[in-house]
């Protein structure tokens, strides 16, 4: 029989989102700084001064935010923690707040709220994975309010079938003020020991195709491809990694001609790191350039 798959089926594109450039580039200037104050106990104290730009009409503020996390004593597994219970403020009055923590040992259950004020309330989210024998599992309810019949539901289910293949779906239903809507997403993923490639496609004709490749222990590729069937609209992307002894290096262009680069580096050890990135979009003639410092105590 084969295992469990390593993931479920919404992650089921994270190995290339996490390679490309992307989900990683900001502008202007971050500093974050974590510590562990005891074994259970880490802080960490994040500020991001956004750049000035007299076009935008809401320009992006600068936030300070404020954020911990508590440990539990319990260790599944290397790394692993259970329960961990996190909070979280900027300076724009938004806050967060999440407990998770193994229920069994099949059985893993997180609630995150978030909040932008006092009294305004805008998300409760009840989260349960499920890990059997050759499956994953995973059930998300968001903002259930059964007084008025709102709310969102997402059920999805992620099937091993051979050591590489791991095929399933994920079903949303939301009901509110607008009516009721449920959206059903089919894929799969392939993966081996350099390779993992994942493929969904939405009833609403959104089909998403990503692929990478771990060509050597310093070099990485990824690809994305988003195609909207409906609107016959599509974006492909392209990305490599190299990483070197104390530092790494992203580079990325997509077909709207939208190019960026990110440079990583250790300055004294591990735990202290630069950040430089810059992107160009030569359809908008737009640029953006950030810098990031980061340290872990």
């Amino acid at each position: 029989m084969a295992a469990s798959p390593n993931t479920s089926f919404d992650k089921i594109h994270d190995a290339t989102k996490h390679l490309l450039l992307q989900n990683h580039h900001h502008d202007g200037l971050k500093f974050a700084f974590t510590k562990m104050v005891t074994d259970a106990l880490q802080v960490s104290h994040s500020l991001h001064v956004a750049p000035h730009n007299p076009t935008q009409r809401h320009p992006t503020p600068s936030t300070y935010t404020f954020s911990s996390a508590f440990l539990g004593p319990h260790r599944p597994a290397p790394g692993e923690f259970s329960p961990i219970v996190t909070a979280l403020m900027d300076t724009e009055g938004n806050m967060q707040t999440s407990v998770s923590g193994d229920l069994t040992p099949a059985l893993k259950g997180k609630v995150s709220a978030q909040a932008s004020g006092p009294t305004d309330w805008q998300a409760l989210q009840v989260e349960l994975d499920y890990k059997g024998s050759d499956f994953v599992s995973s059930l998300k309810l968001v903002n259930i309010n059964p007084l008025i019949g709102t709310g969102i539901c997402c059920l999805n289910y992620l099937q091993r079938l051979t050591p590489r293949l791991s095929l399933g779906g994920e079903f949303t239903y939301q009901q509110g003020p607008i009516g009721i809507n449920g959206v059903p997403v089919l894929g799969g993923k392939y993966e081996t020991e350099k390779t993992a490639t994942g493929v969904s496609l939405s009833l609403h004709g959104l089909l998403q195709i990503t692929t990478m490749r771990a060509v050597s222990e310093k070099l990485a590729l990824a690809a994305d491809l988003d195609i909207n069937l409906m609107q016959g609209r599509s974006v492909a992307a392209a990305g490599a990694v190299y990483r070197f002894k104390t530092s790494s290096v992203h580079a990325q262009i997509n077909s709207d001609l939208v190019c960026g680069v990110m440079l990583e580096r250790q300055l004294l050890g591990p735990n202290v790191t630069l950040t430089l990135c810059g992107s160009v979009d030569h359809s908008e003639n737009k640029s953006a350039f950030g810098i990031g410092f980061n340290i872990n105590m």
